[in-house]
């Protein structure tokens, strides 16, 4: 969960069940489930995206960290519309 943990969570719950009993109308449960995250790396140089600008999306340090992105995990890059090779 984004906000709260299982145990958080199934109390919250129990508690909206237990007073759904006693009302004449019903309270919905809603849930925030966390997504897929993309983390980067600190990065030394400022990296300016300029559109139609290739720039290089790596799990690893380049060597051109003016025109490079250190990401934590390329499988979230997949649906990128792209012109890319994966060089990690």
């Amino acid at each position: 969960m984004s906000h709260a943990s299982h145990q958080e969570l199934e109390e919250i719950v129990k508690n909206v069940r237990f007073i759904n009993k006693s009302l004449t109308c019903a309270i919905g449960i809603m849930v925030d489930t966390q997504g897929p995250e993309i983390r980067t790396a600190k990065n030394s140089e400022v990296l300016e995206l300029v559109k139609g600008e290739q720039i290089i999306l790596s799990s690893k340090k380049t060597k051109d960290m003016k025109k490079s992105l250190q990401i934590d995990n390329l499988k979230y890059v997949k649906g990128i519309k792209k012109k890319w090779k994966n060089i990690s």
